[in-house]
């Protein structure tokens, strides 16, 4: 492969996820993968550790394939990498209810409204689509301040 830029890893993102919410599970797992790979090499420093925000993603993508066992290395590996820099709780948390923890997702969720740790703005993505309307929820991204059109799109 060519030696490549940063900016590479940045076009892989939205290409995975577009084909990600194509449902093109296959395809957006090869960009993840392809980016992680170049991730990997550490390009002259740009990177360090791991990209949970990635893994957050590619965890519904690996779960939907049946890919357990994977999303749950991803959340390990979030974890760990959270004791030694600082990681997005919501990373944990969209990991969590990736793999049908939803409670200890929830607890996250609630935890970071009280911190101002977690970050709400990706909360109304597809991802979360599984759990839109449950009250726990809808309660949660209304107390986070969002819009009531990212709260409750359509309605």
């Amino acid at each position: 492969m060519k030696e490549t830029f940063p900016t590479t890893l940045n076009v892989l993102n939205p290409s995975a996820l577009a084909k990600a919410q194509l449902g093109l599970l296959e395809e957006a797992a090869k960009d993840f993968a392809l980016r992680e790979e170049m991730n990997a090499r550490d390009l002259k420093g740009w990177s360090a550790g791991i990209d949970t925000w990635i893994y957050a993603l590619n965890s519904f993508i690996y779960t939907k394939l049946g890919r357990t066992a994977d999303a749950r290395s991803m959340l390990e590996d979030a974890e760990q990498e959270s004791k030694v820099r600082y990681v997005n709780m919501s990373d944990i948390a969209t990991i969590l209810m990736a793999l049908g923890e939803k409670e200890g997702a929830y607890e996250i969720f609630e935890r970071g409204l009280e911190t101002r740790e977690s970050s709400p703005f990706y909360w109304p993505w597809w991802v979360f689509d599984p759990v839109r309307k449950e009250k726990r929820f809808v309660s949660i991204l209304r107390r986070a301040g969002l819009p009531e059109s990212m709260v409750a799109p359509g309605q």
